[in-house]
């Protein structure tokens, strides 16, 4: 191994994290529930896995991936699992560390709706494809990265889906392959997939990856998801700095109008005294917290987004146009423009900087690899793989 890495360094390659931390969770079946989806509640459908935008359901559980990950200890008492080995933390919260976020991808989206499609389609629930196919070969159809691993589960609202993963809910006894994969500091980059249908009515798979370059913002949301004219909604945002010195300032622009939000919690307030994980505890010299505000929305179709503004730069999400939040948005979650038709578009000229500037929802760039080295990484992954 050390000479491969070697010659490679030689010939002048970009450096690539060699790592066992590519795995599968076991699966997660829990059973469904009877309520059911309406029209309104309708997420990604059947054969819609292209899709560019993530729907409000995939961006809901990202959401809730990145808030359990900077802050576990919210966790606390929330353990449903009669596992021993979940039992033994006294207080649930704190088996964890903090971690970086995790940024939403594209081509790992793609890859993780295709698999909840073909669940569906072929009545199946596997890592590998209905007909067989490998999981890897499939998520290399669209996505390649020197660290990957892959959640399903069926029958798991989107809003329960996370916490489901990471109590191990309905899976075997002795199982830790999910939580392991969500709070693991290898992967920093998901695909989710979440789409309705089949004999369990709801299918999530998540697709973690390691090419994601930290930004400002990975994650925003907010509830309910249709709110009528006129009601309070609960707007959300986590920001991240590669520094713990990081003082911003966080707003949500609704209709043009900025609204600051206040910081809930965050990755400080995590108290390494209280760890009873496994490992040592972590030095952290970054930074991330919940940012929150509630607002009363006045029209029937709102359109919002969340600046920062740190350092005397401001940095936006999305990076381009406005997410929309009303009863009669014509089932429609963005718009492309950044401020409402009534006044002039904003500039969405970022400053991009690799470590803690700009926004993510969008495509986050995957490391530039060559073709020989690619088949080399797939020979090494091979063999370190973990069924299920």
């Amino acid at each position: 191994m050390s000479k491969l890495i070697v010659f490679l360094l030689l010939l002048g390659m970009p450096s690539i994290l060699f790592t066992d931390d590519i795995k599968l969770g076991t699966p997660l079946k829990v059973d469904f529930y009877d309520e059911y989806y309406g029209e309104e509640e309708t997420a990604t459908q059947e054969g819609d896995y292209s899709n560019v935008y993530a729907n409000y359901e995939e961006r809901y559980i990202l959401y809730n991936l990145n808030l359990y990950r900077l802050a576990p200890q919210l966790l606390k008492n929330e353990d449903t699992n009669t596992d021993p080995d979940v039992k033994k933390c006294i207080d649930w919260g704190y088996c964890f560390q903090p971690t970086k976020p995790l940024y939403w991808n594209l081509n790992l989206s793609r890859a993780a709706r295709y698999h909840d499609d073909d669940m569906i389609k072929h009545n199946c629930f596997a890592h590998n494809d209905c007909d067989g196919g490998d999981i890897w070969a499939r998520i290399q159809r669209y996505y390649s990265s020197s660290a990957m691993g892959e959640n399903i589960a069926a029958g798991s609202k989107y809003n329960e889906v996370t916490k489901n993963f990471i109590n191990e809910k309905g899976a075997a006894p002795g199982t830790v392959g999910h939580r392991e994969n969500v709070f693991s500091p290898s992967f920093n980059e998901v695909g989710l997939g979440y789409l309705l249908g089949g004999s369990y009515r709801m299918y999530t798979t998540q697709d973690f990856g390691a090419s994601a370059k930290f930004t400002a913002i990975p994650a925003a949301i907010h509830e309910p998801k249709k709110p009528n004219n006129g009601a309070t909604v609960k707007f959300k945002a986590i920001y991240y700095s590669s520094t713990q010195n990081s003082n911003p300032k966080i707003y949500l622009v609704l209709n043009n109008k900025e609204i600051e939000m206040k910081k809930t919690v965050s990755s400080l307030d995590w108290k390494s005294d209280n760890y009873v994980g496994k490992g040592s505890v972590v030095t952290r010299n970054w930074y991330s917290a919940e940012y929150t505000v509630n607002h009363k929305i006045t029209a029937e179709c709102n359109n919002y987004y969340i600046k920062v503004n740190v350092d005397n730069k401001d940095y936006y999400y999305p990076d381009n146009g406005s997410l929309l939040v009303g009863p009669n948005c014509d089932d429609k979650l963005y718009d492309s423009k950044r401020f409402s038709e009534a006044n002039n578009e904003g500039n969405n000229n970022l400053n991009n900087n690799p470590e803690d500037e700009g926004c993510s929802f969008g495509n986050s760039s995957n490391n530039y690899i060559f073709y020989f080295m690619f088949l080399v990484i797939f020979y090494l992954r091979k063999k370190t793989i973990r069924e299920k």
